[in-house]
């Protein structure tokens, strides 16, 4: 009878127990979602000061990177890195587009399946991911001085800069890249100023 009794106040214990800790599972799902919203309420208010709604024109991708840099910095516990990272570059993806909407277009040659999962990986499931062939052996898009039916443009129709003026062969074809501390990306991804060289970026 002890025995029994035993085991009953245990299960009674273990289940207030898992009570306990779903509980707190669900108020802190609650207060990422509120959390969401208050973001989703500031990013009203950005568009609103800035005025931003030209395609791509909410990218800021040296602020995307040093938010990354910071949330590996101070990343701790069981939940792997990656898995951190994907949700982030979800939101950020989400919300950027809320300022001005884009697509993203992939390459459709070497291991596409490898590229459309590194994509996903990098700008979630709120973009469509537009499939590009081009005339190469790889079946992969090229640059032009401006976009073209079968190639990627240096810039868009009636802009100038720089980079506008550089060969089309020697623009660098990067989805995107973190770089380390110190480094600009743009400045990392500028072939104005010479061959592009990625630089190593630790990771935990």
């Amino acid at each position: 009878m002890a025995s029994t009794e035993t085991k009953n106040s245990a299960t009674e214990a273990d289940a207030a127990t898992l009570a306990r800790i779903r509980q707190t599972i669900d108020e802190l799902d609650a207060e990422m979602h509120r959390c969401l919203i208050e973001r989703g309420t500031a990013i009203d208010t950005l568009i609103k000061v800035k005025g931003t709604s030209r395609p791509g024109a909410a990218f800021r991708p040296g602020r995307e990177a040093d938010m990354m840099r910071r949330l590996v910095a101070r990343h701790e516990g069981a939940l792997p890195i990656w898995t951190v990272e994907h949700i982030w570059r979800e939101i950020i993806t989400t919300f950027t587009r809320m300022q001005a909407r884009f697509d993203v277009s992939i390459d459709q040659g070497v291991d596409r399946d490898a590229l459309r999962d590194t994509a996903r990986f990098l700008f979630g499931f709120t973009v469509a991911l537009h499939g590009q062939d081009g005339f190469n052996a790889d079946q992969a898009r090229t640059f032009a001085p401006t976009p073209q039916p079968y190639q990627f443009g240096l810039c868009g129709a009636g802009v100038s800069g720089p980079i506008c003026a550089i060969d089309p062969a020697t623009a660098p074809k990067v989805m995107d890249t973190i770089t380390p501390p110190g480094v600009d990306q743009r400045t990392e991804l500028n072939p104005t100023l010479g061959p592009v060289q990625l630089h190593g970026v630790p990771v935990p």
